[in-house]
């Protein structure tokens, strides 16, 4: 992905000790093609914008963790992690054995994150938040988010913006032509492609 990591050395060791994670942990979770990341607040000291990325790590234990991003230019694009924690479960009930969807894979077209409306909350999600544990509230690195902000969340290819590399490629000539019978923009269309090839055969 290109992704350079970084962290304050006194808060890795405060994380370590509180929540038994490092932050070398918390990269991995950057590494999982389903990870979400969602607005956090607005730092009062350096006026950064906090996120949140929820994801598992290579243990599949499940994480949140609270970052910035660092402007990089051209270079790799540079996290810096500021905390994580596990993330908290909350179990559902089996659904019927009438509404269980099939586990055949299913093409699915995911609406770009500035056209949807947001996840429908239950109400039972937004019981379980009213019913959190409210010291939490009060950590200045990993608050509880209320449900509102991840139904916005974004995945990752919608945060991230990968490093392009220049390479040469050899397309047969139909292929080139039925690219090209799309309108402008063919080069790109194939890195979309290309893409959405990836990201299908990582989620098997």
């Amino acid at each position: 992905m290109g992704i350079k990591f970084t962290g304050d050395p006194k808060k890795a060791e405060r994380n370590l000790q509180k929540h038994k994670l490092s932050f070398k942990t918390g990269e991995q979770v950057f590494g999982d093609p389903f990870v979400l990341i969602v607005e956090d607040c607005i730092d009062p000291i350096t006026g950064e914008q906090r996120y949140n990325a929820i994801g598992r790590a290579r243990s599949q234990a499940l994480l949140v963790v609270t970052f910035v991003e660092i402007p990089s230019g051209p270079a790799p694009e540079e996290i810096h992690i500021i905390s994580l924690r596990k993330a908290k479960i909350m179990k559902k009930a089996p659904m019927p054995a009438k509404s269980r969807k099939s586990t055949k894979t299913e093409r699915i077209e995911v609406t770009p994150v500035a056209q949807r409306k947001g996840i429908k909350i239950s109400a039972r999600t937004r019981e379980l938040y009213e019913k959190r544990n409210r010291a939490l509230d009060d950590d200045p690195d990993a608050r509880p988010l209320p449900p509102e902000k991840w139904a916005h969340a974004m995945r990752r290819d919608e945060f991230f913006r990968p490093i392009k590399k220049q390479t040469t490629v050899r397309l047969d000539a139909d292929v080139l032509a039925w690219l090209k019978s799309k309108g402008q923009g063919h080069i790109s269309r194939v890195n979309e492609i290309l893409r959405n090839a990836m990201l299908a055969e990582m989620k098997r």
